[in-house]
């Protein structure tokens, strides 16, 4: 029987993405440093969304985004956010419930009920932009917002600076990753269904930098298919895409989903391969 991946959204928070009450000084996500004839770049493992007591990150991360010249993202999504809001839109006419069975539909409008989320807010959208905007739902609930994710963190303090900011895929790639992961019912459904605990799971293993319970919830949660397609071709693309400038330039500041950092699959160990000496300092 093929395996289903039933929280791939999870992961998503990860890779394209809890109640904490503790102050920041006990967050302490894995920090790499990468180093090639004394040029050093450094590669944060973020999550897309967070929230304020998180910040300041420790003294380390402060000082090796301060020590670097340049901020690589997977992508500066409020740069694109005209396009992304485009493409959400069913055409003109559409409806989301002529695109949905009447079963998820009752049940979808059953959730928005529950959740004091007006049913016309999400009528216009597509299966996959409804997917993909109630899957925040449960982080916002535990108090966490896009708002205070790590990546739009350090895009904020390079676009204050004037940072070079340095962006790893395109908005067509991303929304076409975004598309093939939620553009059906079952995605959907599995949106609606996902329970608190494996939320607050998740973002206590990247809190703490417990790469090995990230591994294991990829392993749980993604079929092979997903796990090649979200993780190794977009890490082979990136190491490809980052060798040369590490080796020429260094002074890079990486932040990617910590779902890309795991494993022999991971950026740091890809990069090791191609010469580089990678070593985790947090």
């Amino acid at each position: 029987m093929v395996r289903v991946c039933k929280r791939i959204y999870l992961i998503a928070l990860l890779c394209c993405a809890v109640i904490s009450l503790s102050v920041s000084a006990a967050i302490k996500p894995a920090l790499w440093q990468v180093e090639h004839q004394n040029k050093l770049s450094y590669i944060f493992g973020s999550i897309h969304v967070g929230e304020a007591s998180w910040y300041p990150l420790s003294a380390l991360v402060k000082q090796a985004y301060n020590d670097s010249h340049s901020l690589v993202v997977e992508l500066d999504m409020d740069s694109h956010i005209s396009k992304v809001q485009q493409a959400m839109v069913l055409a003109s006419g559409g409806n989301l419930e002529q695109e949905l069975s009447p079963a998820t539909f009752k049940r979808l409008t059953q959730y928005l009920n529950d959740n004091n989320i007006p049913l016309s807010s999400i009528t216009p959208l597509k299966t996959w932009a409804v997917a993909n905007t109630l899957a925040i739902l449960p982080f916002l609930k535990l108090g966490l917002s896009p708002q205070y994710g790590v990546d739009a963190h350090f895009l904020a303090l390079a676009k204050q600076t004037n940072k070079p900011i340095i962006e790893l895929e395109t908005i067509d790639f991303q929304l076409k990753l975004l598309i093939s992961l939620f553009d059906n019912e079952q995605a959907l459904i599995d949106v609606m269904d996902t329970p608190e605990t494996e939320v607050i799971a998740l973002i206590d293993s990247w809190k703490t930098g417990q790469l090995d319970s990230i591994e294991h919830l990829l392993s749980e949660q993604m079929t092979p298919q997903q796990y090649q397609i979200m993780l190794v071709n977009r890490n082979n693309d990136w190491t490809k895409q980052l060798t040369e400038r590490l080796k020429t330039q260094g002074g890079l500041f990486m932040v990617v989903g910590a779902a890309h950092l795991v494993g022999s699959d991971g950026l740091p160990a890809k990069l090791k391969q191609q010469g580089f000496k990678v070593i985790r300092i947090q």
